[in-house]
């Protein structure tokens, strides 16, 4: 059956109401919902193609705020995945693999490796929520509040911000795709349609973005907590370890641009010249479908060389079981 209709306009108490119920993720992965929309589905995969560069860089600014935010760095610490920044960078280049599988391949199929990349996400967050939860905790970790949340950071400042995003040349199909999309991947990571982001369409979406990012981001980048300037400092040195242009307060300061927000800290001539082109490219540069296109080119290559690099690793994540290990090895050895 149909779910039945959900409440279109969202207050930050609805999404609260979440913050006590776990999404678990321990059980096999759910049917094919009746409810997709296979032309919007599709759609939402043709969007990635045309803006994977911007996407995905958006992904990586978006992270900033899971460095703000304490109900999201607890479990990374418990579970060791940011102690270090070799660590920190190898797990955001990781869950780049991961979405890039999501948008690539198809998550229905059990022979491919985006079925097998859902699976192992799942029992990977399943393991984290075994070591943070314990019974009658002051707080659920991995909740339906905190999984609304970080599904708004994956694609909440592309559909609220197109322009300074990097997506210059979008209709409201392309985009309502793209929320569909993430609507199917927040079903299939059991984040209920009370609290996915993406259940009420476009219109829905764009309003839940705001009151998540306003109650939340905001308030966080306002008053940010004293852990955030070691953590995310040592998030960027595991990508000035590949790149000395990678720099903390160009990135910073650009999701301070986009969402209107006073930058806290001084920056540097040089962290001022990283922020300007990263502005000019995403706001400009990516009108010229040539520059577009190799930018897409080169993102798409990173990771495939990733992927490919550190395949193994990725299927022996030290949170996952053998048989889940062995299984995604041949997958993406065959597929």
């Amino acid at each position: 059956m149909f779910p039945p209709p959900l409440k279109m306009e969202r207050t930050i108490n609805d999404f609260l109401e979440g913050d006590e119920i776990p999404a678990d993720q321990s059980g096999p992965l759910p049917p094919i919902p009746e409810w997709i929309n296979w032309e919007k589905y599709k759609k939402g995969k043709e969007f990635f193609e045309r803006y994977s560069c911007a996407i995905l860089l958006s992904n990586f600014i978006s992270l900033m705020l899971i460095y703000m935010s304490p109900m999201h760095m607890y479990p990374m610490r418990v579970t060791g995945q940011v102690d270090s920044p070799e660590k920190s960078a190898r797990r955001y280049l990781f869950t780049a693999v991961h979405v890039k599988r999501w948008y690539q391949g198809d998550i229905f199929n059990p022979q491919d490796r985006a079925h097998a990349s859902l699976v192992q996400v799942r029992r990977m967050h399943s393991h984290i929520m075994s070591k943070v939860n314990t019974p009658g905790g002051k707080k659920v970790y991995l909740s339906q509040c905190d999984m609304a949340f970080t599904q708004a950071l994956f694609m909440g400042l592309v559909t609220m911000y197109p322009e300074k995003m990097g997506v210059p040349y979008y209709t409201k199909t392309d985009l309502e795709g793209f929320i569909h999309f993430w609507r199917v991947i927040g079903y299939m990571l059991n984040i209920d349609d009370k609290y996915n982001i993406c259940s009420n369409g476009y219109d829905g979406a764009i309003q839940s973005g705001h009151v998540l990012i306003d109650n939340f981001a905001r308030k966080m980048m306002r008053n940010l907590p004293e852990e955030f300037d070691e953590s995310s400092q040592i998030f960027i040195q595991g990508f000035q370890q590949r790149s000395r242009r990678v720099n903390r307060n160009s990135i910073l300061k650009f999701l301070y641009y986009v969402l209107g927000e006073q930058f806290p800290f001084k920056m540097s001539l040089s962290e001022w010249m990283g922020y300007f082109f990263l502005r000019f490219l995403l706001r400009y540069g990516m009108r010229f479908q040539y520059l577009r296109l190799r930018c897409n080119k080169l993102t798409l290559r990173i990771l495939d060389f990733c992927e490919g690099k550190y395949a193994d690793e990725i299927c022996r994540s030290p949170l996952l079981s053998s048989d889940t290990s062995e299984s995604c090895s041949k997958i993406v050895k065959y597929s």
